[in-house]
């Protein structure tokens, strides 16, 4: 087995096992036990939305790409399954902290939930270099800035939505004060709604870039009409080729 795959796998797994028994310790049983299943459910479903979107969807290669992955089902890996369950367990648990230690009292829905988007956004950026460098992963994406060490903008903020896409309706379905109320269920929009969007995204990028293309392509042929009609009559610096005389 590769060595870097190994310094991967065994640290995750060893985080994921002391989370659980965290969440046992923590939490009531079924919800943490509820927690786990859902994770693991929301993690697989994601890794397929994400191919389904890009491939079928956008017609554009997959953004990222695990390497060597172990053991994947349906190309599937079950290492990025563990770690969307231990960062957005991480996620949660900090949100919640968080927003009750700013209140002094129980922690409301919509501060813990954006805290625990940060905490994701922010961790993001570390993990996504860090596996970038080891050679765990790769994007098909160009960063857009240097500052961001080859991970691309919208990695950083779909980290960010998992707060929305998954934390937002578990804790809203599981909660006990929630309880017996079927607009609760609502929540569960989040995930689809958010990819269903990145189609619609797609299709304006297209569009925003054939125009800036045509335009590009008319300020061209400007250019070439102007320097083959009548170069002589136009001041070397209004073309930009030579200084003002």
């Amino acid at each position: 087995m590769n060595l870097r795959l190994l310094l991967l796998t065994l640290p995750s797994l060893a985080v994921l096992v002391l989370l659980a028994w965290h969440s046992v310790r923590t939490l009531p049983r079924a919800r943490a036990a509820s927690f786990w299943a859902a994770i693991a459910a929301y993690g697989f479903i994601r890794a397929l939305a994400v191919r389904w979107v890009t491939e079928r969807g956008l017609g554009a290669p997959a953004p990222y790409e695990i390497l060597q992955p172990l053991f994947p089902v349906l190309g599937v890996a079950p290492q990025e399954v563990v770690g969307w369950a231990v960062v957005a367990y991480l996620g949660w648990w900090l949100g919640y902290r968080f927003a009750a230690a700013r209140t002094g009292r129980e922690a409301r829905l919509f501060p813990q939930i954006a805290w625990a988007c940060l905490f994701l956004g922010a961790i993001s950026w570390a993990v996504e270099a860090a596996a970038v460098a080891a050679g765990w992963w790769r994007w098909t994406l160009t960063a857009s800035n240097p500052l961001f060490l080859g991970v691309p903008f919208i990695g950083i903020v779909d980290w960010f939505f998992v707060g929305v896409d998954f934390l937002l309706p578990f804790v809203v379905v599981t909660a006990p004060a929630f309880a017996g109320r079927p607009a609760r269920f609502l929540t569960l929009l989040a995930f689809p709604l958010h990819f269903g969007a990145h189609l619609f995204v797609g299709d304006l990028d297209i569009d925003l870039g054939e125009r800036a293309s045509q335009r590009a392509d008319a300020r061209r042929l400007g250019e070439a009409e102007l320097l083959g009609g009548g170069i002589g009559e136009v001041p070397r610096h209004a073309l930009g080729v030579g200084p003002a005389v």
